[in-house]
């Protein structure tokens, strides 16, 4: 039971961040809707391909590069503790 509280909660931070990641500045609103599956971030080999997947997915991020880098480097922390 706690594995499924710990991945709902890995789940809930994700969603969380990503919607920040695509607010405008100024707006609460996210203008575009991207899903990251943590599986399919687990089932790649390694923290250089997952960075590269997930870089691929955050291209049209709003935010600046660094808050997408360490948003991309928490992901790959959090996934592991799973």
């Amino acid at each position: 039971m706690s594995l499924i509280r710990k991945r709902l909660s890995v789940e809930m931070w994700l969603y969380d961040e990503l919607q920040k990641l695509f607010e405008e500045e100024g707006s609460s609103t996210a203008t575009h809707d991207v899903e990251i599956d943590l599986d399919e971030v687990l089932d790649l080999d390694g923290d250089a391909e997952r960075r590269k997947f997930l870089q691929s997915l955050l291209t049209e991020a709003k935010k600046s590069q660094d808050v997408v880098n360490k948003f991309i480097d928490d992901v790959i922390e959090k996934a592991k503790t799973l």
